[in-house]
C-alpha cells in the first residue's frame, strides 16, 4: 500500500491515542487527528492535506461526524474520498442514519484495527473504481 493520508476527527482519547501515536497498522500512513468536526474541516482546508480516508467520530463537540460528511459530500472537491463514521452507540437507526449523512461505511468502536485496516483497502478499492 503506498503511502496514504488520513484524517481522524474524534473527541475520545482512546482512539485519538491509537492513531496519534502509531498509524502504522494502516500501513505506509501519514495521520492527522483531530478532536472536533470544526478542527476537521479547517485541517481540511489547509493547503497539501487531502487525506485518501476520513475517520469521523458521530458524537463530537460542536459539530457532529454526521454533519461534517453531509459538508464534506456537497463539496466538489472533497465529495469522492472515502468516508468512515466511527461510533460507540451502536444500533441499526444510527449506522442507516449515517450511510444516509453520505458515509462510504460505518465501525462501531471499540473496533480493532485489522477490520478498520480491511475496511479502509476496500474503501480504496471502490474509490479507484469509481474513478475508472
Amino acid at each position: 500500500m503506498r503511502n496514504r493520508q488520513v484524517l481522524v476527527a474524534d473527541d475520545d482519547g482512546t482512539t485519538v491515542q491509537t492513531f496519534a501515536v502509531d498509524p502504522r497498522p494502516l500501513g505506509d500512513t501519514t495521520c492527522r487527528v483531530c478532536a472536533q468536526g470544526k478542527e476537521a474541516l479547517d485541517t481540511l482546508r489547509q493547503p497539501g492535506f487531502s487525506p485518501d480516508w476520513r475517520l469521523l467520530d458521530w458524537l463530537m463537540p460542536g459539530m457532529d461526524g454526521a454533519e461534517v460528511c453531509g459538508l464534506l459530500r456537497a463539496n466538489p472537491e472533497t465529495a469522492s474520498k472515502y468516508l468512515i463514521l466511527l461510533t460507540s452507540k451502536a444500533s441499526k437507526e444510527r449506522s442507516s442514519g449515517g450511510l444516509r449523512a453520505g458515509a462510504d461505511d460505518y465501525i462501531i468502536k471499540p473496533f480493532h484495527l485489522g477490520e478498520l485496516r480491511a475496511r479502509l483497502l476496500v474503501g480504496t478499492r471502490v474509490v479507484t473504481l469509481q474513478k475508472a
